[in-house]
């Protein structure tokens, strides 16, 4: 495994983050496993948690009515998200549905809804408390601690350039940052059911088993292969991060990618990768068939 995408990423353009765990959390592969990513929408995962544990905690419960404002709706990539459309604008939804449409549709409108049931200050704790200490929601990095020498390396380009990437996407405005090791503890954790509680952790891995964006990690496994996963998307970032859950043990997967000028070959990357961590060798070559999920862009 470690040979053949160690040469799937030699000659990449962009910066790629990978973690490859077995289920009792063994590292079968890590490269730039803590090189800081932009995360797009890979902070849902946090949300769910947040949410899970708020119901847990009786603040809130699965069928409470949540409002969906006009103001969710203003983003370019929210008008038809996948999920809810502009003739729902105004309409009530409840938690339940909204995690739903967080987790498996990567819906923009569903997470900001569950947004509005807590804050950006309350995912930091709640990250925190789950061990993801280098994830961080709409900041400014030159804000963080230790920025940017806490992430960069000698003898680690890769890891100069995600910083510098982190940092020219900020100047467009506060900016979601991760590390592959980070979202890997997170997946592990849920694996394991240690993501707010058993109960908890089942009904997350049960939303995100029905991911509606497959064309990433799920794309060439064979189709009887089970997986639970979430992407994230934004310009010149193509993430897929889950389980795969292969014969021959569960998986978790982390690939992060910035950088990379062309999307769609950064989902074909990814593909590969996913076959390669299951053990197959026969890698297929790249296309010039795009491989989008039928679910918009910005996921």
């Amino acid at each position: 495994m470690v040979g053949t995408i160690d040469s799937l990423l030699a000659d990449e353009p962009g910066v790629y983050g990978v973690v490859v765990l077995d289920a009792n959390g063994g590292y079968q592969y890590a490269k730039n496993a803590d090189v800081p990513f932009v995360a797009a929408s890979l902070y849902k995962l946090v949300l769910l948690a947040e949410i899970y544990a708020m119901a847990q905690d009786g603040l809130l419960s699965l069928g409470d009515p949540v409002f969906l404002k006009p103001e969710y709706f203003e983003s370019e990539f929210d008008e038809d998200d996948g999920f809810y459309e502009t003739t729902d604008v105004g309409s009530e939804t409840t938690v339940e549905h909204a995690l739903i449409g967080a987790g498996a549709f990567s819906s923009n409108v569903a997470a900001k809804a569950l947004l509005s049931l807590t804050s950006l200050p309350n995912l930091k704790i709640r990250a925190e408390s789950l061990g993801m200490h280098d994830t961080f929601f709409n900041v400014s990095p030159v804000d963080l601690p230790e920025w940017p020498d806490r992430y960069t390396s000698p003898g680690n380009p890769d890891a100069l350039m995600g910083v510098e990437f982190v940092d020219t996407q900020a100047t467009f405005g506060p900016v979601n940052i991760t590390t592959p090791n980070d979202i890997a503890r997170f997946w592990l954790g849920l694996l394991n059911g240690l993501i707010i509680s058993p109960e908890a952790s089942a009904a997350m891995i049960e939303i995100l088993s029905e991911q509606a964006v497959t064309d990433r990690i799920p794309w060439l496994l064979p189709e009887d292969t089970a997986t639970a996963n979430k992407t994230g998307n934004l310009y010149h970032v193509v993430h897929d991060t889950g389980l795969i859950f292969d014969p021959d043990g569960t998986l978790v997967l982390v690939v992060l990618s910035e950088g990379e000028p062309d999307d769609d070959h950064g989902r074909q990357v990814i593909q590969r990768i996913a076959l390669v961590s299951t053990g197959e060798t026969n890698i297929p070559p790249f296309t010039d068939t795009a491989t989008d999920s039928p679910v918009a862009n910005g996921q």
